[in-house]
């Protein structure tokens, strides 16, 4: 029973590092969605701790990007954020009501977006700084360790087998080495009785 269990945990852990080797091709459009959100909450949360010469080379930087839906609500956040000099809420308005028309009905893009743009009309405070993102990342966040928790499981696990497969190669070699003798033995007597 526990070979078996430790076989599954390594089976689990295989499926995680395949996934990890390249995720646009393997990941479940939940996790993918996921892992856009907790991108998304990082970056906002990181726009917090920028000063304003930071704010501004950034909003630079994604402005000379090509557009794209990541682009432009990465762009919307930074635009919305109080106090900066970067601050400029219409034009984060203009954005995020763009993603919203031009994204697909069931986009995560364009659901985040839509949240965005009631944050960014509904006062002076920032999108960056809404109770929606805070919740988000906080979420995220109890994920992140859920993940990091089931890791470590699952690399105990892996080393416990390594560990019982190195005992049971040592026991072979032990169990061979007894054969031998037995035979051995066995030889002698036989000759010795001839």
């Amino acid at each position: 029973m526990r070979w078996i269990a430790i076989g599954l945990a390594l089976g689990v852990v295989a499926a995680c590092r395949s996934v990890a080797q390249d995720p646009a091709s393997r990941l479940a459009p939940t996790q993918c969605r996921d892992l856009f959100l907790e991108s998304l909450a990082d970056y906002a949360q990181a726009l917090r701790q920028h000063d304003d010469a930071t704010l501004l080379a950034e909003r630079d930087r994604l402005e000379a990007a090509p557009p794209s839906p990541d682009r432009d609500l990465r762009l919307a956040l930074l635009l919305s954020r109080y106090p900066s000099s970067a601050f400029d809420p219409e034009r984060a308005s203009r954005l995020l009501q763009t993603l919203s028309s031009q994204s697909a009905a069931d986009s995560v893009h364009k659901s985040v977006a839509e949240t965005l743009f009631t944050t960014v009309e509904g006062g002076p405070g920032s999108c960056a700084d809404s109770d929606q993102v805070r919740e988000l990342a906080a979420q995220l966040s109890v994920e992140q360790q859920k993940r990091e928790e089931a890791t470590a499981r699952l690399e105990n696990a892996r080393q416990e087998l390594e560990s019982e497969r190195a005992q049971r190669a040592r026991l072979e070699q032990q169990l061979d080495a007894l054969k031998s003798l037995e035979e051995q033995i066995k030889n002698r007597e036989s000759d010795a009785g001839r």
